[in-house]
């Protein structure tokens, strides 16, 4: 795993696109969709963030959505995780912290990203408000989308262990 899991900095999303499930570690900047969307609500209150125009910090991409999609994954590829991986390094955290849940935080999936269905759910625990600033045609939620994800993508269960009480099915 080349990105350490630290809550508050980064965040866990998993993204489905064409059918397939893919995990990322990232910065949890990436992940405000629409970044003029985003720009705009500082804007409006006040807030001057005329430096940030350009998007540079997210390889220059205003809009995240099924035409840009590629292109930002093909920057964040090292950011990239497998189900194993999120899965053994879990484990390794819950045995070194004896289970307590305070300290698996930054390990329960924040964002789920379907581009093949234009939604965003977040379950970011923080006042981030990741689904406020999705494209326009796409839908955003606050919940608990554990219980989407597909069985094989629930790094959380294993057989003896389901380390954040959620996503059984």
């Amino acid at each position: 795993m080349s990105t350490s899991i630290k809550y508050g900095e980064n965040i866990i999303v998993a993204v489905r696109l064409e059918g397939s499930w893919r995990w990322y570690v990232t910065e949890k900047e990436y992940w405000f969709m629409d970044l003029p969307r985003f720009s705009q609500a500082f804007t409006n209150k006040g807030y001057d963030i005329s430096s940030d125009a350009d998007y540079g910090y997210r390889f220059h991409i205003p809009v995240l959505n099924e035409q840009t999609v590629h292109s930002f994954l093909h920057y964040i590829e090292e950011e990239q995780i497998s189900v194993e991986e999120l899965r053994t390094g879990l484990a390794i955290q819950a045995n070194a912290h004896d289970g307590d849940l305070e300290m698996l935080a930054g390990w329960v999936p924040a964002l789920l990203v379907d581009f093949d269905n234009r939604q965003l759910s977040s379950y970011f625990p923080e006042p981030a408000s990741f689904e406020q600033y999705v494209p326009e045609g796409w839908t955003g939620h606050y919940e608990n989308f554990m219980e989407q994800l597909p069985a094989e993508q629930k790094y959380w269960l294993t057989d003896t262990s389901n380390y954040f009480g959620t996503g059984q099915q």
